[in-house]
């Protein structure tokens, strides 16, 4: 370590400098130009003095925040740099080689340091080094959050998402102190979406081409990374979804999970785990797309909440025949009596969704009435259940 420059970096922490001035004053002391990125992967603070002309690094650093595309890489950490690893170098992005360090504090991470071999090449200085240096931001990046939590005009709304997803309110009064002075502040009409972006790979650093297209078509929303999944809370209602947004989606291979619409910012995570109940049993949604909504896989979610043996004890015994049979014959009784009853016993729909000749369909419902020894009364009679328990939830409340 070079012990001149360590100890102005010292006296710079010591003097209680801003966190700005921290990091310049470790630029200097690795020669080379920084930017600290905090989960949401918005730039926290970059180097001025110590800067470059490097195209892709000037329009992050003016933009504020790094790609959707590169910060699912950098949230795909342990598939992409390695488990326990703290930093890899990436030479994707431009002529320039980048170093991330992955910052930690008290076993917790809390962002990155992003290392532009501009002014030195990266190994002029040793690992040590840039090891001290991350986590001395680690924990001055800490305390910069700890003070922007007491200076509401410095508050990020992907700050106050992260924060609800994490449980960090004290309680709601705490909550409405700091939402005042942002757009989350009033009478608004939420979803949560939820995009699954794990094993997402890219190294596109310069045209922000999914946050672009997300809020071209999902105004008046906010994007956060976690957990491997774009968090976008709209303040909108989220209706007629244009065809071209589908198409987006499936040029990209996501898939879109979308809460119920609430009105209590506070109960976000009720909706958080909506959106992701709507990723995780999508392949159940009867019209599977790359947009799912929970009210497509709702009783689904409601049965994850049983165990098996308790499902099989409220089932028809006579569908779990049918299952049987399907088991051991290879027949599609359990998928063909299903899409018959969506469709409210439409034959040619039911022909249509599961490409199959009107007659087959014919037959097979008729196959099924024989094995079942079904009547109407069947389907009245899970109607009629059904309004039992809207009754019974009723009279609870």
């Amino acid at each position: 370590m070079d012990v001149i420059k360590l100890k102005e970096l010292m006296e710079t922490v010591l003097a209680g400098s801003s966190f700005d001035g921290l990091i310049e004053k470790c630029a200097h002391y690795l020669e080379n130009p920084l930017v600290v990125l905090d989960n949401s992967c918005h730039i926290i603070a970059s180097s001025k003095e110590v800067t470059s002309n490097d195209v892709i690094w000037k329009e992050a650093t003016k933009r504020g925040y790094i790609t959707v595309e590169f910060s699912a890489t950098l949230d795909n950490w342990d598939e992409v740099v390695g488990k326990g690893k703290r930093y890899f170098d990436v030479r994707a992005i431009s002529d320039k080689r980048r170093r991330f360090f992955k910052l930690s504090y008290k076993g917790t991470d809390v962002g990155y340091l992003n290392v532009l071999e501009d002014r030195h090449v990266l190994e002029d200085i040793e690992l040590e080094d840039y090891l001290f240096i991350s986590e001395l931001v680690s924990k001055e990046l800490v305390f910069e959050y700890q003070k922007e939590k007491v200076e509401s005009s410095n508050i990020k709304e992907e700050q106050i998402i992260l924060e609800l997803i994490h449980g960090r309110f004290i309680d709601r009064p705490h909550f409405s102190s700091r939402i005042f002075t942002t757009r989350l502040d009033g009478h608004h009409h939420f979803h949560v979406a939820l995009i699954d972006f794990t094993h997402y790979i890219s190294y596109n650093a310069a045209d922000d081409i999914i946050n672009d297209t997300l809020k071209a078509y999902i105004p008046n929303s906010v994007l956060t990374f976690y957990d491997k999944h774009l968090v976008v809370l709209t303040m909108i209602p989220l209706t007629n979804i244009p065809s071209s947004l589908c198409s987006f989606l499936d040029e990209h291979d996501l898939c879109v999970g979308i809460s119920d619409g609430f009105f209590d910012l506070y109960e976000f995570n009720i909706y958080l785990d909506e959106a992701k109940a709507a990723l995780r049993l999508k392949d159940l949604a009867f019209d599977r797309g790359r947009i799912v909504n929970y009210s497509d896989i709702r009783s689904y979610h409601l049965l994850e909440k049983l165990d098996q043996k308790t499902l099989l004890r409220y089932c028809d015994q006579r569908i779990v025949h049918l299952a049987d049979l399907d088991r051991h014959q290879g027949s599609s009784y359990i998928e063909t009596l299903y899409t018959y009853l969506y469709y409210d016993k439409s034959i040619n729909k039911t022909a249509k969704k599961l490409f199959v000749h009107r007659n087959t369909i014919n037959y097979r419902i008729q196959k099924i009435k024989e094995i079942i020894d079904a009547d109407q009364r069947l389907v009245e009679a899970q109607l009629f259940t059904s309004c039992q328990i809207i009754r019974y939830l009723r009279f609870c409340e």
